[in-house]
């Protein structure tokens, strides 16, 4: 019994053992790279340990102070045309690669990572080697080639290639097919993303529903990186405006459509709170509460117009040029140049109490980039297209081919560039011409030459009257 219970104790023992000489093989990762020079072989282990290589004759020899193992697939798939299949020494320490050509050979260490370079040329100032040469063994009547002084360059391997020269060229041709095929692969995966967009922008506009002459669409939005974007998918070309004015956007088409905007409802109201289509049967004039700080920027893609709220301005591609005429027609007119302006909209904003004149225009991201107050009106700033806030009734809007004019029934009471120039006095005997806001002479009290002694009297009598003599001033 205790013969049989020491053999047992015995036969355990040696499988743990025979299974820890197993386990005790350690699982690295080997890597190639192909280079203009040269090609690569790195052994990335878990830990620094011992580390030498070598070439004997026809092979390549690498060494580590620790049994390991590891897949040498992407070796042999990469430098094919350098190294032959792997072949592991007894004791799990030492990996063989036969070797297809003559190469020289450097080493590297970068911490736990062991580099081999096998050199198709010995370089002008080598870096010295840690593997030491081996002689190579004489056969028949051969003598040992003579040793390379590794103090001087890496050693070299006097290896002839055993390759065939048409599979070599075969190679070589194989590889610039490769290459072909995956440029070919490239322009086609372009070409495929180009139309994918176009035919999502004709789906969009396919949305649109026209029924009787009366167009009807679902307004489309998208969040994006720092805010909002709008979509208003017309199934034609339509000329658009687009400003902002206070916390309201304005969004306004040539062309009547009813919009569906119950999205906005779903919405997390971060970017927008309400939106509202204004009643009009000649356009599609459409508001947008906005959270302050968000500003707009409009494109049009194809007939698909685009609407993107961001905290940062874009400016647009097209600047709209204004001009001042004073000289024009009966009483003057202010020009702003535009390529194609559809007919003015006029439209009542709810919320401030006023009538706007706006103008759409076709072309893509053009607009006023800064607003310009006159007397008879406000040129509104906007993203796409003209705005115009009248001061008085008599003003008139009309578009021409490439300008919308600005001008009035009595005249525009805009000032001439020669009384722009003048400042606050005369130049050279010039004075400015009507029309003109206040006659100073009626107005004036004594000369200039005694202005500061009038005024002095004048608030002296003020100071020296009773209160309800104050009172009783006009004012």
């Amino acid at each position: 019994m205790f013969r049989a219970l020491h053999i047992l104790v015995l036969w355990t023992f040696g499988v743990f053992a025979f299974s820890g000489a197993a386990l005790a093989q350690q699982e690295i990762k080997t890597r190639a790279g192909l280079h203009p020079d040269h090609a690569r072989i790195v052994f990335e282990w878990p830990r620094k340990t011992e580390f030498s290589a070598s070439i004997t004759g026809k092979e390549l020899r690498v060494v580590f102070g620790e049994p390991f193992t590891s897949d040498y697939s992407d070796v042999t798939r990469r430098l094919r045309g350098y190294v032959g299949p792997p072949k592991a020494a007894a004791g799990g320490k030492e990996i063989r690669f036969s070797l297809r050509r003559e190469v020289g050979m450097q080493t590297r260490q970068f911490g736990n990572r062991f580099v081999v370079d096998l050199m198709n040329s010995m370089p002008a100032s080598p870096e010295k080697s840690v593997a030491q040469p081996l002689p190579r063994p004489k056969t028949g009547n051969q003598e040992s080639a003579p040793q390379q002084n590794m103090k001087n360059g890496p050693q070299v391997a006097e290896v002839t290639s055993e390759r065939d020269p048409a599979e070599v060229q075969a190679d070589r041709e194989k590889a610039a097919a490769l290459k072909e095929e995956r440029k070919r692969k490239a322009a086609a995966a372009a070409a495929a993303k180009a139309l994918a967009a176009a035919r999502f922008i004709e789906d969009e506009k396919q949305s649109a529903v026209i029924k009787e002459g009366q167009i009807s669409f679902e307004l489309r939005v998208k969040e994006i990186a720092g805010g909002l974007r709008l979509r208003f998918p017309f199934p034609e070309d339509a000329s658009a405006a687009v400003f902002l004015r206070g916390d309201h956007l304005w969004v306004v088409f040539d062309k009547p459509a009813h919009i569906d905007l119950s999205i906005i409802s779903l919405l997390k109201r971060d970017v927008i709170q309400k939106a509202e289509q204004l009643d009009d049967q000649d356009a599609s004039v459409l508001t947008f509460q906005v959270t302050p700080g968000y500003v707009p920027y409009a494109v049009r893609r194809h007939s698909v117009w685009q609407v993107d709220l961001l905290k940062e301005v874009i400016a647009p591609y097209g600047i709209l040029p204004v001009i001042r005429e004073p000289e024009a027609g009966a009483g003057g007119l202010v020009r702003v140049k535009a390529g194609n302006p559809a007919q003015p909209v006029k439209a009542f904003d709810p919320v401030v109490g006023d009538s706007l004149v706006i103008t759409p225009v076709l072309e893509s991201a053009h607009a006023v980039v800064q607003q310009r107050k006159y007397v008879d009106f406000d040129l509104l700033a906007t993203a796409q297209g003209v705005a115009i806030s009248p001061n008085t009734e008599r003003l008139q809007v009309k578009s021409q081919p490439g300008s919308v004019v600005i001008s009035s029934l009595s005249g525009l009471l805009i000032s001439d560039d020669v009384a722009r120039n003048l400042g606050g006095g005369r130049t050279g005997g010039v004075m400015p011409q009507a029309p003109a806001y206040m006659d100073f002479e009626r107005w004036a009290r004594g000369s200039s030459a005694t202005y500061k002694e009038t005024q002095r009297q004048l608030l002296a009598n003020v100071a020296g009257s009773k209160l309800a003599e104050r009172r009783a001033i006009p004012r």
